[in-house]
């Protein structure tokens, strides 16, 4: 009887270990996180930053209404939204960046591997930017923060991948200095985006 029971749990342990991952088990490699980064970096860089935006040269009360959307690289939809917002005094001003960004079954090809990517709720992109003589100042800083779930395509895997990434963008060379935590890992890298404006 012993024995028995010895066999039958060691069937039952090989089984629950070859049932699939799980989302605590599963996990992305280094270089899926960079592309995963500098994939979710570009919508909203292009679309603060880019020719889209919208300028003002009128003192007082500012606000302006941002939205943008495109179609992941592998089908799907990205889209941005939300509002800069503040007060212009002789041409100059601080204005809050209030955005949130969403994936909805977005399509990412990670570094030859096949993931559907959503927001639920969305990403929430914050901070203050400078702006002068209608246009931003040359260097700005911001944050990107929330959770990002990753289905990878041939598992039951199922990856819950918090966010925190902090972003210091110059715009005389359109790039962004990125750290922080994307999915567990650690990032620190150099991003260069197209000033071309996403399809909205």
């Amino acid at each position: 009887m012993k024995t028995f029971l010895s066999v039958l749990l060691g069937v039952l342990m090989l089984a629950g270990c070859s049932a699939g991952s799980t989302a605590d088990e599963a996990s992305l490699t280094d270089r899926e996180v960079d592309a995963l980064v500098r994939t979710l970096s570009a919508q909203p860089l292009q679309t603060l930053f880019g020719r889209s935006s919208a300028k003002t040269t009128q003192d007082g009360e500012f606000e302006i209404g941002l939205s943008a959307s495109s179609t992941c690289p592998e089908g799907g939809m990205a889209a941005l939204a939300g509002t800069l917002t503040g007060t212009i005094d002789a041409g100059s001003g601080l204005l809050t960046i209030d955005l949130e960004q969403t994936l909805t079954d977005c399509g990412l090809l990670l570094d030859d591997q096949f993931y559907v990517v959503n927001t639920d709720p969305a990403l929430t992109l914050g901070g203050t930017a400078e702006w002068s003589r209608a246009a931003f100042e040359a260097e700005q800083a911001f944050g990107l923060t929330g959770t990002l779930t990753l289905a990878p395509e041939g598992t039951d895997a199922l990856i819950v991948c918090p966010v925190d990434l902090q972003y210091t963008a110059s715009l005389s060379d359109q790039t962004a200095s990125i750290t922080g935590q994307a999915c567990a890992t650690s990032v620190d890298l150099s991003f260069t985006w197209a000033e071309t404006a996403p399809a909205s």
